[in-house]
């Protein structure tokens, strides 16, 4: 996959904090609804995301359907294990973007 959810959380971190430099990865935390732990760890890349929790991230940013779509991707991607699984996974996606 293009990205990772840790480096999609960080783009999305960088673009708030653009915005706002006081912004801080407690406020990005407080507007997911998750612990300031939590999303460090998930950020650093030491806890995964479920599939439930990116859905629910991506509904509490309020993402725009392609970037909620890149964090889903991204996690179903992570929980693939063999690389079979991650070369079909990203055929069937290139397939599918084409489609649209």
């Amino acid at each position: 996959m293009e990205q990772s959810p840790p480096q999609i959380l960080r783009r999305i971190y960088e673009a708030r904090q653009s915005r706002n430099p006081r912004y801080s990865m407690r406020a990005l935390a407080r507007d997911l609804a998750i612990s300031q732990t939590m999303l460090v760890q998930v950020m650093s890349g030491k806890r995964g995301l479920s599939a439930e929790m990116a859905i629910k991230i991506a509904n509490r940013l309020q993402l725009p359907e392609t970037e909620a779509i890149a964090l889903l991707d991204a996690v179903v991607f992570e929980t693939l294990k063999t690389p079979e699984s991650r070369a079909f996974f990203q055929a069937i996606r290139r397939q599918g973007l084409r489609a649209d």
